[in-house]
C-alpha cells in the first residue's frame, strides 16, 4: 500500500506520495492506480479509470537510465488526473499554469531539495511544464490506446 497525503500547493490541491524511498521502483501499475483513485476521490470523481502512458518525451524521474516512477495520465469520464513525477493533479488545474507555477509548487513542497539545489530544480519544473503540455495534447487527441 503506497503512502500519500492530499495537500496544496500554489491553491492547487493535489496527491504527494510520501516515502518514496520505502517503494520498490519503478511503482507498479496497481501503486498507481491507487494513487489516481484517491486523488479523484479528492476531487469528489468517480467512475472507471482509463490509464495511458505520458510517453511523449522522456519520464520525468529518469535517474541513470531507471524511471522510478512513469508519468500517466487517468481518464474518469470527462475529468483527468495527470502524474508529474511524485505528485497527482487536476490536469485542468494546471492547463495556464507556466514554468513559474511549476518552479512555485516545486519549492513549496520541496524547500529543502530546491534550496539545495535551486538550478537543478528550475530545470526539473521546466521538464514538469513540458510534461504537463505533453498531457494536455495526449488527453486532446485521447483514442483507445489505455492501460489496464
Amino acid at each position: 500500500m503506497i503512502k500519500y497525503e492530499i495537500t496544496q500547493a500554489q491553491g492547487i490541491k493535489l496527491l504527494k506520495l510520501t516515502n518514496l524511498d520505502s517503494y520498490t521502483t519503478p511503482l507498479s501499475i496497481q501503486d498507481i492506480k491507487e494513487a489516481f483513485c484517491a486523488i479523484a476521490k479528492a476531487y469528489q470523481v468517480e467512475g472507471e479509470m482509463r490509464l495511458v502512458l505520458n510517453n511523449k518525451k522522456e519520464m520525468l524521474n529518469n535517474e541513470n537510465g531507471i524511471c522510478v516512477l512513469n508519468d500517466y495520465i487517468a481518464f474518469f469520464g470527462e475529468k483527468v488526473f495527470v502524474n508529474l513525477g511524485c505528485c497527482f493533479f487536476d490536469l485542468e488545474s494546471l492547463r495556464e499554469g507556466d514554468v513559474t507555477i511549476s518552479k512555485n509548487i516545486i519549492k513549496e513542497l520541496l524547500p529543502q531539495a530546491y534550496n539545495a539545489q535551486p538550478l537543478i530544480m528550475a530545470k526539473y519544473a521546466k521538464r514538469c511544464y513540458e510534461k504537463k503540455q505533453d498531457a494536455l495534447q495526449i488527453a486532446k487527441g485521447f483514442n483507445n490506446d489505455s492501460i489496464n
